[in-house]
C-alpha cells in the first residue's frame, strides 16, 4: 500500500520485471553451471575409464612387469599417453599398490592412495577420491597376463580442478551471452516502462483508481447538468411562450422533486462526495430510463463517515456498482431500476446494489473481476477489477449473486 502511493505504476512495472529478468539470468547461470560440471565429470569418467583400459590391455606394460625397474619403462611410456589423452594422471602400480609410474616422479615407489580391493577381484571401477593430486575423477583397472592372472593394476584419472576449470571457460561464453539477454531484457523493460509512464503520466494503482473514481463522479455531475439544463431550457421555453404560470409551477415541482431527492440522500448518508455523487448517479439514471431508488437499510442518518473510510474508495466502490447496474437495467426488462442499499451492522458498513437486469451467471462472476473481461465492446471490463482493489484496500469483502453486489466495509 505505502509503495503504491510512492511509487508509480511504471515504476513498479520496471522493479518487477528487472527482478524477473535478473532472476532468469541468475537462475539460468546457476543451472548452466551444474549441468556443465555434471556433463563434464560423466565426460571424465568415461575418458579415465578408456584409458585405464587401454594401458592396462598394452603388452608394453605387461612385458615392463618382468624388467627389474619397471619404472624405467613405464614411466616414458604413461607420460606420453597422459599427454595425449587428456588425462591428468596414469598410475602403474604393482599387485601390492606399490607406483611404477606417476605425474610427480618423487611420488614413484610410494604406495598408491585408494582402494584396490575391486581391482585385484578382477574388476574395473570408476570412483571420485582424493589422492596426491587432490580430488579426482578416476578409473582402476587390473592388468593380467595371458593366464588372467592380475599383475598389476593401472588407474587413470582427471582431476576436480582441472574439471572445474573447464566449466569456468565454458561458462565465460555462456555468460556472455547472459549478459548480453539481461543488457537487452533490461533495455526493453525501460522502453515498456517509459511507454507505460506516459500511458498513466508517473501516477500510482491508488492515484489512478481515484482518476477513475474522480472520473465517474463527474460523469455523474455532467448528467446532473445536462438534466438541470434541459429543465432549465424548459422553463425559459414557456416563458418565451407567455405562460409564466405554467413555467413557474413547472420550476415549483422539479425543485421541489430535487430537494426531496437531495434530502433523503443527505438523510441516508452524510458523507458529502458520497451523497453527491449518488445525487449525480440519480439524474444520470433518470436521464437513461432508470428509477434508482437509495434504500437506508438502517441508522444511516446518524452515521458520519468522515474520516472513517476513504472518501475516494467510497466513490471507486459505489460509482462503479451503480454503472454496471444501470448498464444491466437499460439491457433488461422494464421497468428499469436499480436500488442501493446502505446498512450499519455493528462495526460494518453494507452496500447492496441490486438491478432488474437478468443478472450475471455463476460462470461469469469470477471473470467479471479480471481487468479487461467485459461483455460491453473495447475500452470497457475495468470497473468490477477496480472495486474488488478498493474493497480489499479497505479491507472488506464482495459478494455477487446473480444482479445484486454486496460489499463488507469494516469500519474503525
Amino acid at each position: 500500500m505505502l509503495l503504491s502511493r510512492r511509487w508509480s505504476l511504471a515504476r513498479q512495472m520496471l522493479l518487477l520485471q528487472l527482478v524477473v529478468v535478473g532472476a532468469t539470468v541468475i537462475g539460468g547461470g546457476v543451472f548452466d553451471f551444474f549441468r556443465t560440471r555434471n556433463l563434464l565429470t560423466a565426460e571424465a569418467a568415461r575418458t579415465s575409464r578408456a584409458v585405464a583400459i587401454s594401458v592396462a590391455e598394452s603388452p608394453s606394460v605387461l612385458a615392463a612387469f618382468a624388467q627389474a625397474v619397471p619404472s624405467a619403462t613405464l614411466q616414458p611410456y604413461a607420460e606420453e599417453i597422459q599427454t595425449h589423452a587428456g588425462v591428468n594422471f596414469i598410475t602403474i602400480m604393482s599387485p601390492e599398490g606399490r607406483r611404477y609410474t606417476h605425474p610427480n616422479p618423487a611420488q614413484i615407489g610410494g604406495h598408491y592412495i585408494g582402494s584396490i580391493a575391486q581391482a585385484l577381484a578382477g574388476q574395473t571401477y570408476t570412483e571420485t577420491a582424493t589422492g596426491t593430486l587432490g580430488p579426482s575423477v578416476r578409473t582402476i583397472t587390473p592388468v593380467r597376463d595371458a593366464a588372467g592372472r592380475v599383475r598389476g593394476m593401472v588407474a587413470a584419472g582427471i582431476t576436480i580442478e582441472h574439471i572445474d576449470d573447464e566449466v569456468r571457460g565454458q561458462l565465460m561464453t555462456t555468460g556472455l551471452g547472459g549478459l548480453l539477454g539481461l543488457f537487452v531484457g533490461v533495455g526493453g523493460t525501460w522502453l515498456v516502462s517509459a511507454r507505460l509512464r506516459r500511458q498513466t503520466h508517473g501516477l500510482g494503482p491508488t492515484e489512478l483508481d481515484r482518476m477513475y473514481a474522480e472520473r465517474s463522479f463527474v460523469d455523474s455531475l455532467r448528467s446532473a447538468a445536462h438534466e438541470s439544463a434541459n429543465r432549465l431550457h424548459t422553463v425559459i421555453s414557456l416563458i418565451e411562450l407567455g405562460r409564466s404560470e405554467d413555467a413557474v409551477a413547472f420550476a415549483t415541482r422539479e425543485l421541489a422533486s430535487a430537494q426531496r431527492l437531495a434530502d433523503h440522500v443527505v438523510g441516508a448518508v452524510r458523507e458529502p462526495v458520497l451523497a453527491a455523487l449518488l445525487l449525480g448517479k440519480s439524474a444520470e439514471a433518470a436521464e437513461r430510463g432508470v428509477e434508482l431508488v437509495i434504500t437506508p437499510e438502517g441508522p444511516l442518518g446518524d452515521l458520519d463517515l468522515d474520516g472513517a473510510l476513504d472518501p475516494g474508495e467510497l466513490v471507486t466502490i459505489v460509482g462503479n456498482l451503480i454503472d454496471n447496474a444501470i448498464d444491466a437495467a437499460v439491457s433488461g426488462p422494464s421497468p428499469a431500476w436499480v436500488e442501493v442499499g446502505l446498512d450499519v451492522d455493528g462495526p460494518r458498513l453494507l452496500l447492496r446494489v441490486h438491478d432488474s437486469g437478468p443478472g450475471m451467471p455463476p460462470k461469469a462472476v469470477r471473470r467479471a473481476f479480471e481487468r479487461g473481461w467485459t461483455t460491453k465492446g473495447t475500452g470497457r471490463g475495468f470497473g468490477l477489477p477496480m472495486v474488488e482493489a478498493a474493497v480489499h484496500r479497505l479491507g472488506g469483502a464482495i459478494e455477487v449473486h446473480g444482479s445484486e453486489f454486496s460489499v463488507r466495509l469494516p469500519l474503525p
